[in-house]
């Protein structure tokens, strides 16, 4: 309220005038409906013959149309030493990321390094996060369909800290015990492939193997039987919903890409380094999708 709007149509000079377009619409009911109506729309005006409409800045049509991409960006909690509280964010930088000073629980809001820096990036999504305990099927919750990008974290490079690895597929096992001492089902579908993949995420995948992002670079490592902890579980199930949403792109959900993204831990403890880094990825991620080159 207390700014005007002008929504601009095909061009930067030709401006349609919602006041006169309205006021024409308004004569087609009565006087007191369209008082009613009026307010409703959040018009103002002296007389009911001239409306005012209110609103904020100018548009171009094309933008008003398109709707951002939806991006979801995951972490995990410690899964050791952890004293019966799962929900604890002390060591695993994934969560660190998300939420800034360690934790015994989650805060409630996201205001970690990796917040800011996706931020001051000033990437062209709508970007939320959310993290998980360190439990088999505890990514069973995740509305998957209702975002276009999904990026899951977890810790996984335990021998160097100047590298940020994505997952090529996800295997169909789990082996482990999770953050409560439980074990789940070796198999993750049964009667599917030993390896879940397929030729789009592949592709992205080419695009971003070997960037340079921050002080990190990174590198892309295919689905491997060593690897088949809950961070791939959670990819599996990510990958079953791009899939789902290819094959009926009108009726499966809007999601385009799953990327699992594993994480070193941050040099002495200082998480921005890291935050700036994956930040950046998440910037070049998100223009993929955006870019008329991805799929070449």
């Amino acid at each position: 309220a207390g700014c005007t709007k002008t929504y601009v149509v095909g061009s930067s000079s030709s401006v349609t005038d919602l006041g006169s377009l309205w006021h024409a619409m308004a004569g087609r009911w009565n006087r007191s409906f369209s008082r009613r109506l009026a307010a409703t729309a959040g018009f103002v005006s002296g007389a009911m013959h001239e409306p005012r409409f209110h609103a904020c800045n100018v548009e171009h049509a094309s933008d008003i149309r398109q709707e951002r991409l939806r991006v979801l960006v995951t972490g995990f909690h410690d899964w050791r030493d952890l004293e019966g509280n799962v929900w604890r964010c002390r060591d695993n930088p994934s969560c660190r990321l998300i939420y800034g000073p360690p934790s015994a629980t989650p805060p409630i809001k996201r205001s970690g390094p990796l917040v800011s820096a996706v931020q001051a990036l000033g990437v062209a999504a709508e970007v939320s996060y959310i993290t998980m305990p360190v439990l088999w099927h505890t990514c069973s919750g995740l509305d998957l369909l209702s975002y276009d990008i999904v990026i899951h974290m977890g810790l996984g490079m335990y021998d160097r800290k100047d590298t940020l690895l994505l997952e090529r597929g996800a295997f169909n096992a789990r082996n482990g015990t999770d953050a409560h001492a439980e074990k789940a089902g070796h198999t993750i579908q049964f009667g599917g492939t030993q390896v879940l993949s397929n030729d789009s995420m592949a592709l992205r995948l080419r695009h971003v193997d070997g960037l340079k992002t921050g002080t990190l670079q990174v590198q892309v490592a295919s689905a491997r039987a060593e690897n088949t902890f809950i961070c791939n579980e959670t990819h599996f199930r990510a990958l079953k919903a791009q899939a789902l949403a290819a094959s009926a792109p009108s009726t499966g959900g809007r999601l385009r890409a799953a990327y699992f993204l594993h994480l070193p831990y941050a040099k002495e403890d200082d998480h921005v380094e890291l935050a700036v880094g994956v930040a950046e990825l998440i910037k070049f991620l998100i223009e993929l999708e955006t870019s008329k080159w991805r799929l070449e």
